[in-house]
């Protein structure tokens, strides 16, 4: 193999440094002037212990002369030096040429002579093990849990203390139930929440004890609602689980007036199943009828799948009916001291109702004879 073929050969393989500097040696020895300053090009510009080599235009073989002789005169054509072994003594001479010529282009230097493309060989990165992270664990979450938590907004002062700081939930949605007896007037406190509510949220309204467009519904939408709440509370007729279903995807709080009524369009209907995990980042507020002996009509499953229970408290007064909750999640003020008079529409008083003194008892002297 002639040392042009073995230069030609490197084309597209790796080589090592002294691969290169091996075949440098052979091109000085036969004076092959054209390879050593290809090699030494590729030499100097790189100091790496390995290369990658393409070689763009091959060196054509050297006759039995020796070094061959250019004749080309192309204008522009870059000058070498050779040498002639034709006489006995040798003579220097000076020819142009349009030999093509190898570039390398290095990482840092971009005029250079040689075109020669180096491409030095990475070394293999060992890859880094990650500890298996449990993302179920409570330590993962909490260290990723959400930090713009967003909750409702509740205009209403005194019904935002009574019902406390609501969250919006990402997934699953939160029910309030309100219990009560016939006349404890839970259709009535059922609008103030939707005035409340409709300030700033889409309200849909289920309301299937009392048609929405009878006489009795008109009279206490008209007495509870504002015109902001009017705009935005949509209450049509209720008459099966689809029309539900679609009240409550076009609103944001959902008022249900009554559940024994879903029960009867829809047999086994409940409040997690059919209404909590269900949707997502709802409010439903759901009336429930009050058993003779107090609980809830409907079952005790429900009372414990509601986020907020409330019951109606009943007096012989209407006007000093009021409400009260069993349970709240997202309250953490003492139970016992909230109460929300449906008449006045405010927070009851903690004083006592009894503000009298009561006397103190007189010491008895006397003797016996």
């Amino acid at each position: 193999m002639t040392l042009a073929q073995e230069f030609n050969s490197l084309n597209g393989l790796i080589v090592s440094r002294k691969t290169l500097e091996d075949l440098l040696i052979k091109a000085e020895k036969e004076k092959n002037t054209i390879i050593s300053k290809r090699v030494i090009k590729v030499l100097q510009a790189f100091k790496d212990d390995t290369f990658l080599i393409e070689i763009k235009n091959l060196v054509e073989p050297f006759g039995l002369n020796g070094v061959k002789k250019t004749t080309n005169k192309t204008p522009g054509a870059n000058r070498f030096e050779v040498y002639t072994n034709t006489r006995k003594k040798r003579t220097k001479i000076i020819k142009k040429t349009n030999l093509a010529k190898a570039v390398t282009k290095p990482l840092i230097k971009k005029n250079t002579v040689l075109k020669t493309v180096v491409k030095p060989v990475a070394k293999e990165k060992k890859a880094v093990e990650k500890p298996n992270l449990n993302k179920n664990s409570l330590a993962y979450k909490m260290a990723n849990k959400p930090k713009n938590v967003k909750y409702f907004k509740i205009d209403n002062k005194d019904i935002a203390d009574f019902l406390g700081k609501i969250e919006i939930p990402a997934s699953d949605s939160v029910v309030i139930t309100l219990t009560g007896g016939q006349g404890s007037m839970k259709t009535r406190m059922c609008f103030q929440f939707i005035n409340t509510f409709a300030q700033n949220y889409k309200v849909g309204h289920a309301s299937i004890e009392e048609h929405p467009e009878s006489t009795l519904y008109y009279d206490k939408a008209n007495e509870y609602l504002n015109n902001q709440a009017l705009i935005d509370t949509e209450a049509p007729v209720i008459k099966s689980v689809a029309d539900l279903d679609k009240l409550i995807r076009n609103n944001d709080v959902i008022v249900i007036d009554s559940f024994s009524k879903m029960q009867e369009m829809q047999k086994g209907f409940e409040v997690d199943k059919d209404l909590r995990k269900k949707y997502n980042g709802k409010l439903f507020i759901v009336i429930f009828q009050q058993t003779t002996d107090g609980k809830m009509r409907g079952g005790s499953k429900s009372q414990f799948d509601a986020d907020i229970v409330l019951y109606t408290e009943k007096k012989s007064n209407y006007k000093d009916n009021y409400i009260f909750a069993d349970k709240n999640r997202y309250q953490n003020k003492p139970l016992d001291t909230l109460k929300f008079n449906i008449f006045s529409k405010k927070l009851m008083s903690n004083k006592s109702e009894n503000t009298k003194e009561s006397k103190p008892n007189k010491k008895l002297s006397f003797t016996v004879n």
